[in-house]
């Protein structure tokens, strides 16, 4: 199997349906280079993306851990949110893919926040939040 054949092939209909889950608040339905990007995506809107084969959950990109532990580690953590992008379905490589997370001033306590550096310490941007600071981590 190619890389190329583990992506679902979607339908403009499909398409559509992605992007509403991934964009809850609406987009304008145009890819930049072939590419949307995304951010405030919940474990439970990816979950949907996952069921429906919109998103592979052991699909990694940059060096991120896959998008499954990305999901595992925001549902271990409220307050947490995945961001990244998804590919247009004219490409060949059409897929949702996640860059990293983000989280809420203060929702991490000493556990979470090991947790946090366990999983996330090898992001290109990497930021720990406080009580009054957000948590943020992007791999490029």
């Amino acid at each position: 199997m190619s890389y190329y054949d583990k992506y679902k092939k979607l339908t403009e209909a499909e398409e559509a349906e992605r992007e509403s889950i991934l964009h809850p608040e609406g987009v304008d339905g145009t890819f930049r280079g072939g590419i949307s990007h995304y951010s405030g995506l919940t474990p439970d809107r990816m979950r949907v993306l996952l069921e429906k084969g919109y998103a592979l959950e052991d699909e990694t990109q940059n060096d991120c851990p896959s998008i499954g532990e990305c999901v595992e580690f925001c549902e271990r953590h409220p307050g947490f949110t995945m961001h990244g992008y998804s590919v247009s379905r004219e490409r060949s490589d059409c897929r949702v893919s996640v860059e990293g997370v983000e989280g809420e001033p203060g929702c991490l306590d000493e556990d979470g926040l090991r947790d946090f550096v366990d999983v996330f310490r090898f992001a290109d941007d990497f930021s720990i939040g406080g009580k009054d600071e957000s948590y943020y981590c992007w791999f490029d």
